[in-house]
């Protein structure tokens, strides 16, 4: 990759993280806000062909895409799954016992 671009995927990244930042502005509520960030970080973080390259999976691996955030609970007792993009439903508000380790 040259270094012109890295810097219009540096440009590209910045502009659709300012686009979150707005739009999470204007959400109705914190896990919507947060919403918009993890999705746009879902959209400019990695090498999107990277498991394409020979080797990039393992036999028996498949490609997956993950965006979350983890919150602490009150109680300081669990990891709380919030403002995800590609879970499972039925991990929405997943908890993580907070002794099990980081959950990442």
């Amino acid at each position: 990759m040259t270094e012109r671009d890295v810097h219009a995927l540096r440009a590209e990244a910045l502009a659709m993280l300012a686009e979150a930042t707005r739009a999470a502005n204007g959400a109705t509520d914190v896990e919507s806000a947060l919403g918009h960030l993890t999705a746009a970080t879902r959209e400019v973080l990695g090498d999107k062909e990277a498991h394409l390259r020979p080797g990039g999976l393992r036999a028996g691996e498949r490609q997956f895409v993950v965006s979350c955030i983890f919150l602490i609970t009150a109680d300081r007792q669990h990891n709380l799954l919030v403002a995800e993009h590609g879970f499972p439903p039925e991990q929405h508000r997943l908890r993580i016992p907070l002794d099990f380790g980081p959950p990442g």
